[in-house]
């Protein structure tokens, strides 16, 4: 599963490596959906930064990094998890 990959990158010695996910779906839809058997909050329990949100063709920007369009977040997962809400980076 995603979540045992995203654990061995953080566990590999001699890089400071984030681990960063994209979805379409919210960091809110994940919470509120994470079961046993689908995964999400073992995963996000593994990630440093999440970009969230769906690829919205009318809001897509190149100017953005690491996302596509302009609604969606960069998220600080870890502090998400911590504070109960998510967290977006600004300036990411």
């Amino acid at each position: 599963p995603l979540a045992e990959l995203a654990g061995r990158i953080k566990a590999f010695h001699g890089f400071p490596l984030n681990v960063i996910s994209f979805t379409g779906y919210t960091y809110e839809y994940l919470i509120a959906n994470a079961d046993d058997n689908n995964g999400y909050l073992e995963l996000l329990q593994q990630l440093d930064y999440l970009v969230d949100g769906p690829f919205i063709l009318s809001q897509r920007s190149l100017e953005l990094k690491f996302m596509g369009s302009k609604n969606q977040r960069f998220i600080d997962v870890q502090r998400s998890l911590k504070e109960g809400r998510a967290v977006v980076v600004e300036p990411y």
